[in-house]
Parts: C-alpha cells; sequence; structure tokens
C-alpha cells in the first residue's frame, strides 16, 4: 500500500480527470443505458434508406460499439481506482495483496494489479 498522501492526491485528482474526459468521449456518441445499470448504448443514426445507406450505419454503429467498449471498461477501471483511494486500498494489487510500484501507477493510475501478477494473467510468466 501506498503511504505518500501527496502522490495519492495527485493520482485521484489525474484519474477524476480521466472519468470527466472518458465521460464527455462517451457522450458524445452514446447514452447513459437505462437497463444496463450505468452502463452505455451507442446511438444507431440512421442517414438513408438505401442498402448501401443501410451497411454504412451498420459499419459506423459496429466500430462505434467497439470504441464503446474499450472506454466503458477503462472508464470502469478508473471508477474503482477511485474507490480504491476512498477504502484506502489504493496501490495494492488485487491479486497477491503486495504492493504495486508506484512506477507502474504513475503510468495506469487505474491499474489493480502489479506488474508480475498482470504478467501470470496475460501468460507471460
Amino acid at each position: 500500500m501506498i503511504h505518500n498522501s501527496k502522490f495519492i492526491d495527485e493520482m485521484k485528482q489525474r484519474l477524476e480527470t480521466q472519468k470527466e474526459n472518458l465521460i464527455k468521449e462517451l457522450s458524445g456518441f452514446a447514452n447513459v443505458s437505462e437497463n444496463d445499470h450505468g452502463g452505455w448504448k451507442s446511438k444507431f443514426e440512421v442517414v438513408g434508406s438505401s442498402d448501401e445507406d443501410s451497411a454504412q450505419e451498420t459499419e459506423t454503429y459496429e466500430r462505434l460499439r467497439s470504441l464503446e467498449s474499450a472506454l466503458e471498461n477503462n472508464l470502469s477501471d478508473v471508477e474503482l481506482a477511485l474507490k480504491r483511494i476512498g477504502e484506502s486500498t489504493y496501490g495494492v494489487c488485487r491479486h497477491c495483496n503486495e504492493g504495486i510500484d508506484q512506477a507502474r501507477l504513475e503510468v495506469r493510475p487505474e491499474s489493480s494489479s502489479c506488474i508480475p501478477c498482470k504478467k501470470k494473467l496475460k501468460g507471460e510468466s
């Protein structure tokens, strides 16, 4: 666990800014889903009635769904990191309960695993 309150405050600010940016980006092409408990749902825009228009609409929608999924996962990671800060468990690996290296958190403040555990999860040993 990280005991440096200045570092934790800095990470909290970065995470809050990242959360705001992710929500802003998602809001540009998706709405909060009422059926998905805070999840997001891409907007499907109809631009025409021809088969070509339908293919373009579907392609755009699928691309946005992929982007939505990635941004939503990142937002979830950020929100969980903020929760860990609030619970005073920030910087502790969720797999081995050892501390996460501060340098890793500087690069990816939402990290929930230490590098050795992340490598094991990816099968990299």
